[in-house]
């Protein structure tokens, strides 16, 4: 009802309270909002190499998920990134389908 697009989708707009029943397609293209360095893994160890997380921006919302295919020197807000996606075969229809993001146009 205010137009308002959630990614990831939701059930219900958090702003009007209103069902949220249609879907829509935003593509495999976002946008760099924001991002940070991973200098440790999950368990407390050190990295070989950096990890870039970033907050990619589709439309009002987005996702964060890991950058490749570029170097922490090259990334910066605003940057156009496109997803890179695991073969049909190996889908499972989650955000894990998705290997990680690279940038377009560098």
């Amino acid at each position: 009802a205010c137009d308002h697009t959630y990614v990831p989708a939701a059930i219900y707009c958090e702003r009007c309270m209103g069902s949220l029943d249609q879907w829509v397609d935003m593509g495999t293209m976002g946008e760099i909002h924001t991002f940070t360095l991973l200098y440790e893994n999950y368990d407390g160890t050190l990295r070989d190499e950096p990890e870039i997380v970033a907050f990619i921006q589709f439309g009002n919302g987005g996702i964060v998920h890991r950058l490749g295919e570029i170097q922490p020197e090259e990334v910066c807000i605003g940057m156009s990134v496109d997803a890179v996606i695991v073969p049909p075969s190996e889908r499972q229809g989650s955000i894990q389908d998705i290997t990680h993001f690279r940038p377009v146009n560098r």
